[in-house]
């Protein structure tokens, strides 16, 4: 505005500052966020981003003038304040902040060709994206009708899950949505070439939107990971979001380049939505297709978000009918033990019914030997016909997780312990570090309210007996 001899000089350190900028501001929030316990990281990230869309819409109710200097004289000294704060409130001992690949590179393997699939989908959107922006905002007002719009979906669907959070646990598989969404999209981009510059700016808004909302849920899905494995954050989200903005800014830089050559002709948009086409159908075969269904569904890791848990109330107790044979709520193993005595043969070679001598489900076994634990020797002389198959480990971790809002990862880490595995163990086939796992055990005791493993142990057989 005042040195315009220097404008050029002053416009291109300023795009590397504000890039640098804000790439650190991404990092650094997101390692905030991510070492949070439990889904509190998560709540914090989806309610920052309602409140940066609102600031972000709030802004241009302000003269651009004092917009100028606002930004970097108060807001910027605001924002880095703020996470000097926040970040007094990591906790330096989590396994994630001494992470280092060199020490568990079979973790960070696993996890990074977990993460890429759903890095390359976001990564061709953002280059879609960019591409569309260049080519729609050379006017100032449309660039600020394509941003406007943009925020305002990120404002509403961040809203949406939120309250959808509150609700039910959910869990948002990206490779998925993608999945969903790549038709609309390429319907979207072929209108492209036989409608009007207004249809442009459309979707250039659309695509805007949509790009913000999966970079939300690229930090949401490397945080989780962050937590559940181990790995720093900075890492992790420092790879797959570089990624992903350097596809955006790759785009950005073609469609400048596109309009800046076919100025004078005309912009051919029927070639610019064959590209995007073809871009897009790439990325979908690159990361949908392989070359079995198993091999797809292991590689593929969700994000999932469990249902805050209501304020903890009493069970009712159910009242037990003396002498009732099993009182409809006795465990199929329960019952395959009571069917195996009322089978035995009385006197004189005549079968008689035996009935259990007090309580609903409780066998001669039980009463002799006390309940059985995970890791106990099967009975063989239980019921086991194919008809009825009876997992009682896996009942019992579905109760637990309910009961408790337990994590996938969580209810992963019990099963292993119940089959009596060690941490060395779990570490390896879970592809997690050992100072991760028992980060993980920790957490747990404190969401189960116990303090040693047998106590978790003995709280995971009632959920069998309640059942």
């Amino acid at each position: 505005m005042y040195l315009r001899t220097l404008a050029i000089p002053l416009t291109i350190g300023g795009g590397l500052f504000l890039g640098f900028g804000a790439a650190g501001f991404y990092l650094l929030w997101h390692q905030c966020f991510a070492a949070r316990e439990g889904e509190g990281g998560t709540r914090d990230l989806i309610v920052g981003t309602m409140y940066a869309a609102l600031i972000y819409l709030a802004l241009y109710l302000v003269p651009r003038a004092i917009v100028a200097y606002l930004i970097p004289l108060v807001f910027m000294p605001l924002f880095g304040l703020a996470i000097v704060l926040a970040s007094r409130s990591i906790d330096p001992s989590l396994p994630m902040m001494s992470d280092a690949p060199k020490d568990n590179p079979h973790v960070h393997r696993k996890a990074f060709h977990l993460l890429w699939r759903s890095t390359a989908c976001i990564a061709s959107l953002g280059f879609c994206t960019g591409t569309m922006r260049a080519l729609a905002i050379n006017e100032p007002m449309i660039g600020t009708y394509v941003n406007v719009l943009s925020m305002l979906s990120l404002l509403a669907v961040s809203f949406a899950l939120l309250l959808l959070w509150q609700v039910k646990s959910l869990r948002l598989d990206i490779l998925g949505m993608y999945r969903i969404a790549l038709p609309v999209l390429l319907a979207a981009v072929v209108l492209m070439a036989f409608l009007s510059k207004g249809y442009l700016h459309w979707l250039a808004a659309t695509l805007y939107g949509l790009y913000c909302i999966a970079l939300l849920l690229l930090m949401i899905q490397t945080g989780q990971m962050s937590r559940d494995r181990g790995i720093n954050p900075l890492l992790l989200f420092g790879i797959a979001g570089g990624c992903v903005f350097l596809a955006h800014d790759l785009g950005f830089i073609v469609g400048n380049l596109l309009e800046s050559v076919w100025v004078s002709e005309g912009l051919n948009y029927a070639a610019v939505a064959l590209v995007l086409e073809h871009l897009l159908a790439i990325s979908f075969i690159g990361t949908q297709f392989r070359i079995r269904e198993v091999i797809a569904s292991a590689f593929n890791d969700h994000i999932e978000l469990v249902k805050m848990p209501a304020p903890e109330r009493e069970a009712p107790s159910v009242p037990e009918k003396a002498g009732a044979p099993n009182a409809g709520c006795a465990h199929p193993a329960s019952r395959a033990h009571e069917a195996e005595h009322a089978r035995t043969p009385g006197e004189g070679g005549a079968s008689e019914t035996r009935r259990p001598q007090s309580g609903a489900g409780k066998t001669p076994r039980d009463d002799a030997q006390g309940p059985r634990r995970f890791g106990d020797a099967p009975d063989s002389n239980a019921d086991t016909t194919p008809s009825e198959p009876v997992d009682e480990l896996s009942d019992q971790l579905e109760r637990l997780k309910a009961r408790y809002a337990l994590s996938t990862r969580e209810i992963e880490i019990i099963e292993q312990v119940a089959r009596g595995k060690t941490v060395t163990r779990i570490a390896e086939d879970l592809f997690i570090s050992e100072n991760t796992a028992r980060t993980h055990m920790k957490r747990i005791y404190a969401k189960l309210g116990v303090h040693k493993k047998m106590e978790m142990l003995d709280l995971l057989a009632l959920m069998g007996a309640e059942g």
